[in-house]
C-alpha cells in the first residue's frame, strides 16, 4: 500500500500501519491512524470515500485484464479508509464531487473496455480465499456504493 501525501501527519503511514518511509514507528504510525478513525465522517468525506474506494476496485479491474493479480494488494480496511478520508480532509465540496464525476467516467471507461473473455476469468489475489473474476471485482464495487446508500440518503 502506498503512503500518502497530504499535510495530516499520516504521510509517513501505510495502510497496515507498521512501515512508514523513513523506517519502522508502529506505535507513532498507528496513533495517527487511531485518531483519524475517530473523526466523524462528513457528506463530503463519504462521497470521496466512494471515489476511492471506486478507483481502487476498478485499479484491480485493470490488474485483472492485464493477468496481473499479483499486483493486487490485501489491505487493513479500517486503515486504508482513515488513510484517505484523511487525505481528502482539505478538499473542497467541489474538488470531491469532482473527484467522484471522474471516478465515474471512469468506472464507464474500465468497463466499456473490457473484451467479454475475461468477465468470468478467475485470479487468486491477496485479499480472497477464493479466485476473483473481474465480474466479482464489479460486483463488490456495487455492493459497496449499496451498502452506503442509506448513509447518502440520510445526508440529504
Amino acid at each position: 500500500m502506498r503512503a500518502h501525501d497530504d499535510e495530516s501527519g499520516l504521510v509517513q503511514c501505510t495502510a497496515g500501519g507498521a512501515r512508514t518511509r523513513r523506517g519502522v514507528d508502529p506505535k507513532g504510525c498507528a496513533g495517527r491512524l487511531a485518531r483519524a478513525r475517530a473523526k466523524p465522517w462528513t457528506r463530503k468525506d463519504l462521497l470521496g470515500h466512494l471515489a476511492a474506494w471506486s478507483d481502487f476496485l476498478l485499479d484491480q479491474v485493470e490488474a485483472l485484464q492485464l493477468s496481473r493479480p499479483d499486483t493486487i494488494e490485501a489491505i487493513d480496511v479500517d486503515a486504508w479508509n482513515a488513510l484517505e478520508i484523511e487525505r481528502r480532509r482539505n478538499w473542497t465540496v467541489e474538488e470531491t464531487i469532482a473527484a467522484w464525476r471522474r471516478t465515474g467516467r471512469r468506472a464507464d471507461e474500465v468497463i466499456s473496455a473490457l473484451p467479454p473473455d475475461p468477465w468470468d476469468r478467475r485470479w487468486r489475489v491477496a485479499w480472497a480465499d477464493e479466485p476473483v473474476s473481474i465480474g466479482d471485482v464489479l460486483r463488490l464495487m456495487v455492493l459497496h456504493l449499496e451498502q452506503h446508500r442509506p448513509d447518502l440518503e440520510r445526508s440529504a
